[in-house]
C-alpha cells in the first residue's frame, strides 16, 4: 500500500510555506504521542493532479481528544465545530483544518447517517467515497510526504477514473451519486463501468434522502464552474 512514493516536492509546490510549516509541526506532535497524522481526501487528490487544494482534511490514527489537547498546549488552536462523527473543524495558527479520528462507519438502515466507532487508518480508508479520494499523505517527521495508497487511487488518478471502493457504497450513502457526477465533470474524469452500473441501479435511493441532505449536495453543485453540465447529467440519469 505504501507506494514508495514521496510527494514532499508537490506539497512544497502547492501549499504555502506557512501551511507546510504548521503541517510539519502538528505531524511531529502526533508522533510524540505515538500517533500518525495524515493529510487525506480532496487535498491529496488536488495536489496529485497538480492543483492548489481549497481545504485541508486531516486524519489522526489515534485518540483525537488527546491529540487536540496536546496541540492546544503547544500551538494556538481554536475549535469552531465538533460533531458526533469524531470530527472537528479547527483553526490552528490561523489555518483551517478539518480533523477526524480514524474510524469505522456503519449504516443502519442503509442510506441513513452513519454510526461511527474508533478504528485505524486501513478501516478509515474503506469508508471513503472514491478511490481517488482515498489516498493519504503521512505527516510524521521521518515519513513526511510518503504516500499511503490502499485502494490504488494513484492508478485511477493517472487513468482519470472515478471508482467506488465497494459495491454497497451508494446504498450506504446515496449522496455519493451526486458526488460521482460532480467530480467527473469537474475533473474531466470518466466514471468506471461498474460504478456507472451501480449509479443506475441505485439512483432511486436518492428519493429516501432528507431534503436537507439533497439541498446540501445541490448547493455544492451550484458552486461548480460547469454546474449546468452536472445538472443536465443528473437529469439524464434520472
Amino acid at each position: 500500500y505504501f507506494k514508495n512514493m514521496n510527494v514532499k516536492k508537490l506539497l512544497i509546490k502547492y501549499l504555502s510555506g506557512y501551511q507546510l510549516e504548521i503541517l510539519m509541526k502538528i505531524g511531529l506532535i502526533a508522533k510524540e504521542l505515538n500517533m500518525t497524522l495524515y493529510l487525506v481526501g480532496g487535498a491529496v487528490r488536488d495536489i496529485l493532479i497538480e492543483e492548489k487544494p481549497d481545504e485541508l482534511d486531516l486524519i489522526i490514527d489515534g485518540d483525537l481528544e488527546n491529540f487536540i489537547k496536546k496541540l492546544e498546549e503547544k500551538l494556538e488552536v481554536k475549535i469552531s465545530k465538533t460533531s458526533k462523527f469524531m470530527t472537528m473543524t479547527t483553526i490552528i495558527e490561523n489555518i483551517k483544518f478539518d480533523i477526524a479520528r480514524a474510524r469505522n462507519e456503519s449504516y443502519t438502515p442503509k442510506g441513513s447517517l452513519p454510526s461511527v466507532s474508533p478504528s485505524g487508518i486501513k478501516n478509515d480508508i474503506l469508508r471513503r467515497d472514491f478511490t481517488i479520494n482515498s489516498i493519504c499523505i503521512n505527516l510524521s517527521p521521518r515519513e513526511f510526504g510518503q504516500i499511503y495508497d490502499q485502494q490504488n487511487g494513484l492508478k485511477d488518478i493517472k487513468n482519470k477514473t472515478i471508482r467506488i471502493i465497494h459495491n454497497e457504497s451508494f446504498l450506504d450513502d446515496p449522496t455519493r451519486i451526486f458526488r460521482a457526477i460532480r467530480f467527473s465533470k469537474r475533473l474531466n474524469f470518466i466514471i468506471e463501468k461498474k460504478t456507472e452500473e451501480l449509479i443506475k441501479k441505485h439512483c432511486e435511493t436518492l428519493i429516501d434522502l432528507s431534503p436537507s441532505r439533497v439541498l446540501n449536495e445541490l448547493k455544492k453543485i451550484s458552486k461548480e464552474k460547469n454546474q449546468y453540465i452536472i445538472f443536465k447529467e443528473l437529469d439524464e440519469k434520472n
